[in-house]
This record gives structure tokens, C-alpha cells and sequence, in this order.
């Protein structure tokens, strides 16, 4: 186990240092983090003082963002919203950096809303996978927004941005902001990066219009979040709580049963592996191993055969993963049967305040025009 793995459960509060030499390094790595709060706090409160700093796009922006680093949900919220705003019948763009991708294009249109353009790996694995998911909704990617957002609206007539991942991206006005945290442990260890998993303090928190509580199943760890976090917040700030749930199997492999079979291999890239080891337990299914990549991780025909060299030794006969690790990986790389698991946003309290921020947002939208 490298050195990083090792720390990761310290960086999210999972555990205390075990050792005198875990705790000196926490308090070196705090330290820096400190430094890299100050240089955060200054930066928001510049772009909070100037509003001219933020490009402002000519139709309603919707940020969804987390505070910490690490799978959130971010991508399957972004998948509902951006359906329940095609059934308001609104044209609808997401709009994303595109982390990993190949592609060096100032503007990478992974889906116009109609078909599939840029396919992995030029495109990134979230984006595609969200463009695969919302047929009639374009998915477009840039390292500079401004460009990606204003070919959405003038070249496909979007009439709406979902900005993913974008609390920190000040560059980018929105009107409003949507942050992601995570009900077991929503600020780590409390400690900015690189001592924590806090992308900036909690103080920023006072820019959040909404709060989802992701993998809020616990009640007891649902309410201690929302008391660790409702002092960083404006005093009517909705907090909403919801979860990941797994719908169902699709087999990637022509030909394989609906359904996998008992002896199975697992194995993921994703910022929260332990999320996706839950979500086969609650299927009833306890694979023989386990393999995490990095988040993001760029599969390749190596891979694939190492995981099935592994699998058969063990006499697993078939193979699992996420939808977002099946994007990136080829057919012909794999002769055992695939399985990804279907995953689904589900609030587990009621969805309505959010549904109104979006509904007065549209309706502002409609009285300018």
C-alpha cells in the first residue's frame, strides 16, 4: 500500500494518526494547509468584492460543487437535475473542465443532445457517461468555461448551464449554487489540502444556496452533519438529504445472463471504492476481491487481462465495475462477462426546495426575456 493510500483514511477523518510520525506529518501537511486557506479565503472574498472578475453567461447558471476532494455524487445529481429539467422542457447544456481527458481542444462537445460526438478517451469518463445516460442533453467540456459555455448557448441553443464541479471555479457567475457533501465525514479530518480533503475552508459554505447530503442512509450520521455544518451556513440554507441506489445489472457482454453470477471479481476507479463495495453488499453480493484504481484511472487491454487473470485464479467467472469505469473499457479487452451497476440519485427527504430554487430561477429567466 503506498504512502497516499495509507494517509487517505487520516485526510478523511476516518481514523486518528497511529503513530508519533502520522501525527508529525498531519501537523506539517496542516500547516501548508493553513498557508493554501489563506491564499482560498482571499481569493473568494476578491471575486465576492469585484463581481465584474466573473463572466456572466446570457441564460441561467446552475453550479453543482463539493468543498472536499473525492466522489461526492456529483455526477449522478448532475444526472437527475439535468433530467428533471428536460421534463421543464428546458434546453439543457453541462458544462465540465473534462478531467482526464485526451482531448486539447478549447471546446470538446462530447454530445450536441442528439448523438454521441467525442467518444473516450478524447472525452473524459463522467462526461460520457452523462452524455450515454441524457439523450436531448448536451455535455460539452474546456479547461476555460467561458468558450464551452458560449458554444452551448449560441452554436446549440442551450438555454440553460449545469456547471459541474464549480464552486471553486470563481471564473464562472452562477445563479445558483448547489454543494455535494459527504454524510459520514462532510469535512474530513477538518484540515485543508494537502492535511485534509478540504478543497477550501468551511467558511465558503456561506456561498451555498443548497446543501445535498450524499450517502445519508444513517439518520444518526446525517443529523451530526447537519449540526457540524449549519454553523458555516446562512441561517435558511436548505439541507437535503439523499443517497446512491443501485437500480439494477447491465451486462456488458452479448449474450451474458441479466444477471452475474455468484463468484465475481470487482474492481473500480472511482474517488469512493468503498461506496461501490457497499452497493454489492446491499445487492446481496460479496465478490471475491477487490481492486481500486485511481480515481479517473485510464483503463487499458492490461488491465482487463490482469483483472481477469486474477479473477480466474481465484474462480470468480465473471467481472463488475461502475458505469463510469465501463465507458472507458473496450469489448474486445475482455473475455469474461462484464457487469456494471446501475446507480440512481434518490432523495430521502423531499426534493422541494430545490425544485423551487430551479422553479424561481426559471421564472426570473422568463420575465427578462
Amino acid at each position: 500500500m503506498s504512502l497516499s493510500q495509507r494517509l487517505l483514511p487520516l485526510l478523511h477523518g476516518l481514523r486518528p494518526p497511529a503513530h508519533l510520525g502520522e501525527s508529525a506529518l498531519l501537523g506539517l501537511l496542516g500547516g501548508v494547509g493553513r498557508l493554501y486557506g489563506w491564499h482560498m479565503v482571499r481569493r473568494r472574498s476578491r471575486y465576492k468584492a469585484d463581481p465584474v472578475r466573473s463572466y456572466r453567461p446570457r441564460c441561467p447558471v446552475i453550479s453543482i460543487g463539493n468543498i472536499t476532494t473525492g466522489g461526492t455524487g456529483k455526477t449522478p445529481c448532475s444526472r437527475w437535475l439535468a433530467g428533471y429539467l428536460q421534463q421543464q422542457g428546458i434546453k439543457t447544456a453541462i458544462v465540465s473542465r473534462g478531467y482526464g481527458q485526451q482531448s486539447k481542444l478549447p471546446v470538446t462537445v462530447v454530445s450536441d443532445g442528439k448523438q454521441i460526438i467525442t467518444p473516450p478517451p478524447l472525452a473524459a469518463d463522467e462526461p460520457t457517461m452523462l452524455a450515454r445516460a441524457l439523450p436531448g442533453v448536451a455535455v460539452l467540456c474546456g479547461p476555460n468555461r467561458k468558450p464551452v459555455i458560449e458554444h452551448a448557448i449560441e452554436k446549440l441553443g442551450c438555454e440553460l448551464i449545469l456547471l459541474d464541479d464549480a464552486f471553486q471555479h470563481l471564473k464562472a457567475a452562477r445563479d445558483l449554487n448547489i454543494v455535494l457533501l459527504d454524510a459520514a465525514h462532510p469535512l474530513g479530518n477538518g484540515q485543508l489540502l494537502p492535511g485534509g480533503v478540504l478543497r477550501e475552508p468551511a467558511s465558503a459554505l456561506q456561498d451555498a444556496d443548497i446543501i445535498l447530503l450524499s450517502r445519508a442512509h444513517d439518520d444518526e450520521q446525517a443529523v451530526r452533519a447537519e449540526k457540524m455544518l449549519r454553523p458555516h451556513l446562512q441561517p435558511n440554507t436548505p439541507i437535503l438529504r439523499a443517497d446512491h441506489r443501485a437500480t439494477g445489472w447491465q451486462p456488458l457482454t452479448q449474450g451474458a445472463p441479466p444477471h452475474p453470477p455468484g463468484k465475481l471479481l470487482a474492481f473500480t476507479g472511482i474517488g469512493r471504492p468503498e461506496s461501490f463495495w457497499h452497493s454489492l453488499q446491499c445487492q446481496g453480493i460479496t465478490p471475491v476481491a477487490t481492486r481500486s484504481f485511481a480515481d479517473h484511472h485510464p483503463f487499458c487491454a492490461e488491465d482487463l487481462a490482469a483483472l481477469q487473470q486474477q479473477a480466474q485464479a481465484l474462480g470468480a467467472t465473471a467481472l463488475a465495475c461502475t458505469e463510469k469505469d465501463a465507458v472507458k473499457i473496450d469489448p474486445a479487452w475482455y473475455t469474461l462477462p462484464l457487469y456494471q451497476l446501475q446507480i440512481e440519485w434518490h432523495f430521502l427527504t423531499s426534493p422541494a426546495p430545490l425544485e423551487a430554487a430551479v422553479s424561481t430561477l426559471l421564472a426570473k429567466q422568463r420575465h427578462k426575456s
